[in-house]
């Protein structure tokens, strides 16, 4: 098992996805959930000092 996280910021997001990349990859989730090809989803979070973290999690079968 690979233990490195990659974190980035909504400035790297928007450096390598387009909104319509996001779109479409949001809709090809929710079609594989409908079609039961999806696991979760699953919410973890914990707070801190001066914040919080959350995350949504996730898997989606592969269409090819």
């Amino acid at each position: 098992m690979n233990e490195t996280a990659l974190v980035l910021s909504a400035r790297d997001v928007t450096r390598f996805l387009t909104i319509r990349e996001c779109i479409d990859a949001i809709a090809g989730a929710l079609r594989a959930h409908e079609a039961g090809r999806s696991r979760g989803p699953a919410s973890a979070g914990f707070t801190l000092p001066d914040g919080s973290v959350h995350a949504k999690l996730a898997g989606v079968g592969d269409d090819g």
